[in-house]
């Protein structure tokens, strides 16, 4: 049985991966680092870290028999300026000039990353995790919950529709152009009515 559950610090290395599996080339903007190796081992850093968008503590994972599956980061729109505080520090340490980009609104809930393994694809298992992360959001009071898709990956984009995703416009970063994708989530009734 796959269950979704909150990440731990102990996941930091596998929820690494899974981000570079969403995020590909991203992750040489993100860490400000040109080579793999080192731009693995500074988001494993982040990772490892509870104060930074890329947290641990920002994650949810599918695991089945004690086997990670898959995993969904996200964060509240609003915590932005104090998560990208020490991600931004260490790029200006490096010399650079690049900062993290602020890919969402404020009032929403935005999925940074969504991967699930090669070998359990296909199992509804990206599915799972978009809807525990829109529960989460609901339960924070955020209504709203964006992401971002690449152009050049229609099926992956025909997924998020199916799971109630629309299209609300385009996004440039680091160069290369995405779909921003919305979704609604009504507030819940009271209980009783």
């Amino acid at each position: 049985m796959i269950t979704v559950q909150w990440a731990k610090r102990g996941d930091s290395e596998q929820l690494a991966d899974f981000i570079i599996e969403a995020g590909e080339d991203l992750v040489y903007t993100i860490t400000g680092y040109p080579r793999m190796e080192d731009a693995r081992r500074q988001l494993v850093r982040f990772v490892s870290a509870e104060d930074t968008r890329f947290s641990y503590r920002n994650c949810l994972t599918a695991e089945e028999n004690g086997k990670m599956l898959g995993a969904a980061l996200f964060y509240n729109a609003s915590s932005l300026p104090a998560l990208d505080g020490p991600v931004n520090a260490h790029l200006r340490s490096l010399g650079s000039t690049e900062r993290l980009a602020v890919e969402c609104k404020p009032g929403e809930l935005y999925v940074d990353s969504i991967a699930v393994a090669q070998q359990a694809r296909g199992r509804g298992i990206a599915a799972m995790l978009l809807d525990a992360v829109c529960q989460q959001s609901a339960a924070a009071g955020l209504y709203r919950v964006s992401l971002l898709v690449d152009t050049q990956k229609p099926r992956v984009q025909a997924l998020y529709q199916r799971c109630g995703f629309r299209e609300d416009g385009t996004f440039t970063l680091a160069g290369h152009s995405y779909i921003r994708m919305l979704k609604e989530i009504p507030p819940s009734a009271p209980a009783g009515r």
